[in-house]
């Protein structure tokens, strides 16, 4: 879950991005009605176009609550551990309260300047149920696209706190590896350094300069956690010129 200030939470959800995407919904539903006007009145275009703007005006007024009032139950259940039935009581009673909200600004509004404009008890059931399911629904989408984004966030977290165990399990295993074989070989060069200075100098000398360039190049590595392509390259081959001398022609 995110640890969110209430600030924080609120501004989630009552951005510009949010206010666009009420206001396109809003104005598409609009046209869908005075579409729908335009076809049965008897009104002209003017009429129809009027219509529009009074009925936009009236949707984004009711959607704007629906989308402060849904703001400020994110910014109420942010930074707390509400149980599940807690937590829909809230979420659901803002979604009906900013519905009933959005309902009476819509009346108020439609009101100015024509007292005799009554209020309809069906108009108003009609009105905050329809937007109460619509607000229900857009606030549904919200949490399950925010849960699934949520979930892909800490999928990739933990592929890659896996990744990075597999890397340090690699390295550590690299690391015990060369633990066990720098000293056996290191101990084996030197006893062939020691039989080859008794029977054959110059072959035992000839190693003396390999284990010493071996050396040379591993020993700098061993105090660093990565090495270059070209440094591992030299140490190969420095180790294989040992290996050479040490087998002969079995190598």
């Amino acid at each position: 879950m995110e640890d969110l200030s209430p600030l924080q939470a609120f501004r989630r959800v009552c951005n510009l991005r949010m206010l666009a995407g009420v206001y396109y919904f809003c104005l598409l539903y609009a046209i869908s009605r005075a579409l729908t006007w335009y076809g049965e009145g008897d009104g002209g275009l003017t009429d129809a176009l009027f219509d529009l703007i009074r009925f936009s005006r009236q949707c984004l007024l009711t959607g704007i609550s629906l989308l402060v009032m849904v703001g400020l139950a994110e910014a109420v259940l942010a930074g707390r551990r509400w149980k599940l039935p807690a937590a829909l009581t809230v979420q659901a009673g803002a979604v009906a309260f900013g519905a009933a909200l959005g309902t009476w600004l819509r009346y108020a509004v439609s009101s100015m300047g024509d007292p005799s404009n009554k209020v309809k008890p069906g108009w108003v059931i009609s009105t905050i149920s329809l937007w109460a399911l619509l607000g229900g629904i857009a606030y549904a989408l919200l949490l399950v696209g925010r849960a699934q984004r949520q979930g892909r966030d800490e999928l990739t977290r933990l592929f890659r706190e896996r990744e990075a165990l597999k890397t340090q399990q690699t390295e550590a295993q690299l690391s015990a590896l060369n633990a066990q074989i720098e000293p056996h070989f290191l101990f084996n060069t030197l006893a062939n350094v020691k039989r080859l200075y008794e029977t054959q100098p110059e072959r035992g000398r000839n190693m003396l300069v390999a284990l010493i360039a071996y050396l040379r190049a591993a020993l700098p590595g061993m105090r660093r956690h990565e090495s270059t392509l070209a440094d591992e390259l030299e140490l190969v081959r420095h180790y294989l010129a040992i290996l050479q001398m040490r087998m002969g022609e079995r190598l």
